[in-house]
């Protein structure tokens, strides 16, 4: 399996990472993990209840990009998420659809392998987007909680 990671964190603490971010993730939004290991079919880690398929990206940087791979298709995911932290703490940074994310005006040559890229400013954190059922759901579940609160009153 070839090694994507964007960071100077060595493979294992980059994997450790990334599975921690998924499996907070997965607490947060009340979903089951996906426990294989290895080449996955899809590039979705989690389906959400409402069907939507999300990719958890994680950073230990707090300022950090979401940031995907470039040279992929993303055909199995809806939504990406952003989650911020080294194991075991995460905080979710916020969130950015497939088709806002994935598009050439997003190709960043900044980081060791081209990637897509928003900076965290450019997330959703449900605000804008509030009548999609994938947001409502979370809000439903999360009021109160720093997904819907907006940015600079957590």
């Amino acid at each position: 399996m070839k090694d994507r990671k964007f960071g100077g964190q060595s493979g294992d603490e980059g994997d450790l990472n990334g599975y921690g971010a998924e499996l907070a993730f997965c607490k947060l939004t009340n979903c089951y993990p996906d426990m294989k290991t290895g080449q996955k079919q899809d590039d979705a880690d989690v389906i959400y209840r409402t069907g939507h398929r999300i990719d958890v990206k994680s950073t230990p940087y707090k300022t950090g990009y979401l940031i995907t791979p470039a040279d992929k298709h993303y055909d199995g995911v809806d939504l990406f998420a952003l989650m911020i932290g080294e194991f075991p703490r995460y905080r979710l940074a916020g969130f950015m659809s497939r088709d806002e994310l994935v598009k050439p005006e997003r190709v960043s040559p900044k980081f060791k392998n081209t990637a897509f890229a928003a900076n965290q400013e450019e997330l959703d954190l449900l605000e804008s987007a509030r009548n999609e059922p994938l947001v409502q759901s979370f809000i439903d579940v999360f009021k109160g909680s720093l997904i819907g609160v907006k940015k600079g009153e957590s």
